[in-house]
């Protein structure tokens, strides 16, 4: 029998963030039944990337928009992305929705906030 309880996240994951989408994304496999304790190590990277493009969108919306440079903006994308690719492995999302998903008014990836417990900015 599984428990509902994740695993304890690695030790080099930081943040509430990561945290939180290291939880979320174990009791949904849990809920699936397709929980295995070799996962681990998958899950705490899809948490850290998660977290990190939280970090990420949450410095850039810091900035004023006229300093945020191409290959800045292009690194939002490419973690976002990669983000969903890992969510699409945890079957979070459908394997179609890689490039998918809206944009909260935060900047954040609605789908990616979920994970990570992110409160919408109103």
């Amino acid at each position: 029998m599984t428990s509902s309880r994740a695993p304890d996240p690695p030790d080099w994951l930081h943040g509430a963030p990561g945290r939180a989408a290291f939880v979320n994304a174990y009791q949904a496999c849990v809920r699936r039944g397709q929980w295995d304790p070799g996962f681990t190590s998958a899950l705490g990277i899809l948490a850290s990337v998660a977290g990190l493009y939280v970090a990420l969108v949450r410095e850039v919306a810091e900035l004023a928009p006229e300093t945020v440079s191409d290959d800045l903006a292009a690194c939002v994308i490419e973690q976002r992305r990669a983000v969903r690719e890992w969510m699409i492995e945890f079957l979070l999302l459908a394997p179609d929705a890689v490039d998918g998903g809206t944009l909260r008014p935060d900047g954040l990836d609605s789908d990616i906030a979920r994970l990570c417990d992110m409160v919408a900015v109103q």
